[in-house]
């Protein structure tokens, strides 16, 4: 997992190539996305979602996948969306005339 977290953040840091997500608007056969900060996240939160459904069900057991091996991923940190500067009352006392 510490490899898996290492590569993940190094694509993210020189810009290179997914090995598993790949865009559809990226030519015929779907090629590659870059991977970002973004996607880093992404991939993180997605793959402990997985990783601790498997282990609340005990499917991680059953295949053998260690705990320590599950929580060692950590959480992405990217933000989405836009910042709010306001709360939303100053913002409609902003707006209004």
């Amino acid at each position: 997992m510490i490899d898996f977290v290492a590569d993940q953040r190094h694509r993210a840091e020189h810009g290179l190539p997914s090995l598993g997500v790949h865009a559809k608007n990226r030519g015929p056969d779907g090629g590659p996305t870059i991977v970002t900060k973004g996607t880093v996240s992404w991939t993180f939160n997605g793959a402990r979602r997985v990783l601790r459904t498997a282990l609340d069900s005990g499917g991680a057991e059953r295949v053998g996948l260690d705990r320590g091996f599950i929580v060692t991923l950590p959480h992405g940190d990217a933000r989405s969306g836009r910042r709010r500067p306001f709360s939303d009352s100053v913002a409609r006392a902003l707006a209004d005339e």
